[in-house]
């Protein structure tokens, strides 16, 4: 009877170290599990001024996977962040959100601005906008602060600096370029296929 009930016993420790193994794994496998479903395609980018000066802009953009029923997953954009080096007295300026940025530009020392498309529904749903403009304006308050301003507000001189389709070089091609220069972005935003709505925003009043 003492031999059953040891065997019991020892049993039942084993069952339940194996029960907290079981939810120790999961602790670390469900984390790597999510991860596994997103992807993060970073790189640094030469960008040209206005005022004809050229600067450095790094950027990183975040992808979930989703499945359409097509021939495999495919992804979907969630957000970006970048950060901006301007010479002084600006510095570095960044920037994050649900949306992917075109332009970024500065008219003076406290006078910088910061243009994006509109990439999902989610930002479609958190920037609502007027008619079927696809960008949102910012201006910088300092502080790593933006606050939204009309796409109207936006000075003449700055235009659309950045590289648009980011998704057909780092997703449909998987290309592993870690420095997009002017000639390889030129290469890519000309492409035809763009629509020409996400190249430049309109100049009229909201």
């Amino acid at each position: 009877m003492n031999i059953y009930v040891q065997k019991l016993a020892r049993s039942r420790r084993g069952f339940r170290w194996l029960a907290q193994l079981l939810a120790l794994c999961s602790v670390f496998i469900a984390p790597l599990a999510a991860c596994s479903n997103m992807k993060t395609v970073s790189w640094r980018e030469e960008v040209r001024l206005h005022t004809g000066q050229v600067i450095t802009v790094d950027r990183s953009e975040t992808f979930r996977m989703v499945y359409s029923g097509g021939p495999g997953p495919g992804w979907l954009f969630q957000s970006e962040r970048i950060t901006a080096h301007f010479p002084p007295p600006i510095g570095d300026v960044t920037w994050s959100g649900i949306l992917t940025p075109i332009a970024i530009d500065a008219t003076s020392a406290d006078q910088l601005y910061l243009v994006a498309n509109i990439a999902n529904l989610a930002g479609a749903k958190e920037y609502p906008r007027p008619g079927d403009i696809p960008q949102v304006a910012f201006k910088y308050l300092g502080h790593a602060n933006w606050q939204r301003i009309p796409i109207s507000e936006v000075p003449g001189q700055i235009h659309r600096n950045l590289l648009v389709d980011t998704y057909d070089l780092f997703i449909q091609n998987h290309s592993k370029v870690n420095y997009v220069g002017f000639d390889l972005k030129e290469k890519i935003d000309s492409d035809p296929r763009i629509s020409k709505d996400l190249l430049d925003w309109p100049r009229q009043k909201d």
